[in-house]
């Protein structure tokens, strides 16, 4: 999905399905924020632990996820609208999707 990467307002309140691998999590009262380091799926959308795409995603829910079942390196996949993008620490933006569950 390197286009979305490049251009996250073309898909602006559009529905994707990406996975990746965890690298933090944030909770506050508003629900649970995943930085996400996206691998491309398999057929069964189970993201490749050896892909190596570099892009970031977050994903943004109302749930409180348990921070022991997603720490850091945890393979995940979602579905969700793409809410925007913002700057954090790298300097390339960085997609916010939002996502009813995440597994």
């Amino acid at each position: 999905m390197n286009t979305n990467q490049e251009s996250p307002k073309a898909f602006l309140d559009q529905r994707l399905i990406l996975g990746g691998v965890v690298i933090a999590l944030e909770g506050n009262a508003e629900g649970t924020v995943l930085e996400i380091m996206e691998r491309q799926l398999n057929p069964w959308g189970e993201p490749l632990y050896l892909d190596n795409s570099g892009r970031r995603f977050l994903i943004k829910t109302t749930e409180q996820l348990d921070p022991t079942l997603y720490e850091p390196g945890t393979l995940v996949t979602m579905a969700g609208n793409v809410l925007g993008h913002e700057t954090r620490l790298s300097t390339r933006p960085t997609r916010i999707m939002s996502a009813k569950k995440v597994i």
